[in-house]
């Protein structure tokens, strides 16, 4: 299967967990072998060469984290949700899009001066990551990047993580229609820099203008079935 195939299994529930909340639920991608197999490809490429090990955001990250950990040869630093852990190195508080949370890092886990890449589903506000990397770096680890499936750019996730790099490999503005992005190995959108535009036409012909996309940096681009290319600036 290819990766667009599989990003098509993502579901979409309204409403979920709070009222104007719109969830994606990766539960039909992760249940297809196929489809799996093609995501965990795509993220494994994402690692780059000096990458140790992967830190995985309890619970899909950790699905995410082992799979791509297997084909890579990488060891998983598991970050939990509060109250999990006989031991605990850390522990940050942040904001999510609908609420609040918590994550910990085990003792005794991390090695300082270890580059470590962290993966996810979903990059929304960029709170769980933000604490995630936080967690890592106060441990003394080195936050190499950052993977994830998606990434809902309308809530501005990267704006909150500095300079790290964010590899998505579906980019979805979510208004009255969505465009996806699938990043090749070594193709990124870094998050600084200032507000330029991506072109990105939805159905109704729309635009919507993502920062940080370095002036004339060509990137590929899916929509409605159609690869191509286009060109931002």
């Amino acid at each position: 299967m290819d990766l667009e195939k599989a990003l098509g299994l993502i579901a979409e529930v309204p409403d979920f967990p709070e009222p104007g909340v719109l969830f994606r639920d990766l539960s039909p991608l992760f249940a297809d072998a196929a489809a799996f197999r093609a995501v965990t490809d795509a993220l494994a490429e994402s690692i780059g060469p000096e990458v140790e090990a992967l830190a995985g955001v309890e619970a899909r990250g950790f699905l995410l984290a082992a799979a791509v950990g297997h084909a890579r040869g990488l060891g998983v630093v598991l970050i939990r949700k509060p109250g999990k852990l006989p031991r605990v190195a850390g522990r940050v508080d942040y904001a999510l899009e609908y609420g609040t949370a918590t994550v910990e890092l085990p003792a005794g886990i991390v090695r300082p001066g270890q580059r470590i890449a962290v993966l996810d589903d979903v990059l929304a506000t960029g709170g769980t990551v933000a604490a995630t990397g936080k967690l890592l770096e106060d441990a003394g680890a080195v936050v190499d990047s950052v993977s994830v499936v998606i990434e809902l750019a309308a809530l501005g996730g990267r704006a909150v993580l500095g300079d790290r790099q964010v590899n998505a490999l579906q980019l979805t503005f979510r208004t009255s229609g969505a465009c996806s992005l699938h990043s090749a190995p070594g193709v990124y959108l870094p998050a600084t820099g200032p507000r330029l535009r991506q072109l990105c036409h939805l159905r109704k012909g729309a635009e919507r203008a993502y920062p940080g996309v370095p002036q004339g940096q060509r990137l590929p681009l899916w929509f409605e079935g159609r690869t191509s290319s286009r060109r931002c600036g």
